[in-house]
């Protein structure tokens, strides 16, 4: 049984069924973001069995607080791996579509189930990324992936010699940069080109370059210099009221050092496609047409810098985007190539990417790259009465400007899921089942499947102990008809503390957990790894 994951479309385009069709799954569990999207018309035409689950709007309405707001992120990615409890067999993923956040939130938890394969709504196929895989077993390997992805930074070139890589990364022998390069050309992960009449030359390949970027940010955290400075890329595009919507947009993040605007426009005129910066494009005759918009769109940024004192990263503009290979490897070297282009001038930053309008084609790939580099995501809602995002109506929002801007699931909700015993896994399912209400103490003579089951719902979370976990874990073992055993000492808590995942919630007494939003994502993802529901 294969399942594909997607999000309704707002609006059935005619090549959308198709692109269903061609990929040829057996389910497909369809989420949706509003009543009018196209779910339930992909339902009712397509052939194959369809289940449609809501997932929450991207709305202020109905939260009391701002950190029932904050929580909205976590709660829609755990909509979408509670959807996929007891899908038993492969799966694959459809994304592009939906809200930015919501698309980018249906990438992660694609990756965090093992999705064998990504495919866009233009009907491309996409190369996944699985962070915490081990990639290569090499000691130098790995160096030759960050040293290629280190020249592509700092060169106006995308292929390098032995030497090259030796002379940046202390590779002292060329012959290991050669025989470790095999390894890395065996798995796809770089390129060779080869010519009788010079050396080898290496390139990152698309699958290759995360990877590579992973390794690369991993060496420079391993450094003791605290970094302070903070770097925001944000998205927009070039035309009528575009960048300063985009301006708009960012002047509710918190205050950056320094920004880097990323711009998209299609071209009537031209057939070019590419990713530029600001001058490059400016020197271009076959661009002539958006000179004009580039040049205006440059002085309101410059003046936006000098108004509010950051400094401005010179702006890229992606232009007539494709979905091929070589477009989306290009634009990623883009990305990483400004920002440490600037850095090379400045200070090292810490970065940070604001998803809310990022354009559909390079979301994927946009989401890659900030896994893959450890970087904060940010989404911010709409906080002015009109369309929301997901086409509902949005009424004027309580909430400061501040409040709406999301922190979003990243890199550390990933690598939460590797490495923790199997004891702390179980205790957190434990706590999450009964944040869900499945533990029933008026229950009466009900039986423990009812208590489990049970739809009821449940009041204020006045958090457990450690003795009510092991009660739980003992019901849950019973239910299931397999051993949830749980920490037998209580100090061993301490890692989940630690980690983030629980949070003790009283000082008097004896102790209360709760779950954490990250450790309510694990414990959803371990709810569907182990096949528990």
């Amino acid at each position: 049984m294969r399942t594909l994951l997607a999000i309704a479309p707002h609006s059935l385009k005619s090549n959308d069924l198709e692109v269903i069709e061609r990929i040829d799954v057996d389910c497909l569990v369809l989420f949706s973001t509003h009543d009018n999207d196209s779910s339930m018309e992909i339902q009712q035409k397509l052939t194959i069995p369809t289940s449609i689950f809501p997932i929450a709007p991207l709305s202020t309405d109905g939260y009391e607080n701002s950190d029932q707001l904050q929580a909205l992120s976590w709660n829609i990615s755990k909509q979408m791996f509670q959807s996929v409890n007891g899908k038993d067999g492969s799966k694959d993923v459809l994304l592009g579509s939906g809200t930015a956040l919501h698309d980018y939130l249906l990438w992660l938890v694609a990756c965090s189930v093992k999705c064998e394969n990504f495919y866009h709504w233009e009907g491309n196929k996409l190369e996944p990324y699985l962070h915490n895989e081990q990639h290569l077993n090499s000691n130098v390997a790995p160096k030759i992936m960050s040293a290629l992805l280190q020249l592509s930074g700092l060169r106006n070139n995308k292929l390098f010699s032995a030497q090259d890589i030796c002379e940046l990364d202390n590779i002292t022998e060329m012959a290991g940069v050669q025989a470790a390069a095999t390894a890395c050309e065996t798995r796809g992960l770089i390129e060779v080109s080869r010519d009788t009449t010079r050396p080898p030359l290496y390139s990152l390949t698309n699958r290759g370059f995360p990877i590579a970027l992973k390794y690369w940010m991993e060496n420079r955290q391993s450094s003791d210099e605290p970094v302070f400075k903070k770097l925001l890329v944000s998205f927009g595009r070039l035309f009528n009221d575009g960048p300063k919507n985009m301006l708009q947009t960012i002047s509710k993040i918190e205050a950056h050092d320094s920004y880097l605007f990323i711009l998209q426009r299609y071209l009537e005129k031209s057939e070019y496609s590419g990713v530029l910066t600001f001058s490059e494009a400016l020197g271009m005759e076959n661009l002539s047409e958006i000179h004009e918009d580039l040049a205006e769109c440059n002085l309101l940024l410059e003046k936006k810098s000098k108004l509010e004192d950051f400094t401005l990263v010179e702006p890229l503009i992606v232009v007539n985007p494709k979905m091929n290979e070589q477009f989306l490897l290009n634009c990623m070297t883009e990305l990483f190539k400004s920002i440490i282009s600037y850095e090379y001038e400045t200070d090292e930053h810490l970065w940070s990417i604001d998803l809310t309008s990022c354009f559909a084609k390079l979301r994927s790939t946009i989401s890659t790259f900030s896994l893959a580099s450890d970087t904060k995501i940010c989404y911010v809602l709409k906080s002015k009465e009109g369309v929301g995002a997901t086409g509902e109506q949005v009424s004027g929002s309580p909430f400061s400007r501040t409040d709406h801007v999301l922190e979003v699931p990243s890199t550390l909700a990933i690598e939460s899921l590797q490495g923790l015993a199997i004891s702390k896994i179980n205790s957190l399912i434990v706590m999450n089942e009964f944040e869900r209400g499945r533990f029933n103490q008026n229950s009466g003579d009900d039986t423990i499947e009812d208590i489990l089951f049970s739809t009821e719902k449940p009041g204020k979370n006045l958090g457990l102990t450690f003795k009510d976990i092991s009660g739980f874990a003992a019901i849950l073992s019973e239910m299931l008809g397999r051993d949830i055993s749980i920490e037998q000492n209580q100090t061993r808590f301490a890692d989940l503390i630690s980690n983030q995942l629980i949070s003790k919630i009283n000082d008097v007494g004896k102790s209360r957990f709760v779950l954490t939003e990250l450790g309510e994502f694990v414990a959803n993802w371990a709810i569907q790894d182990l096949g528990l529901e």
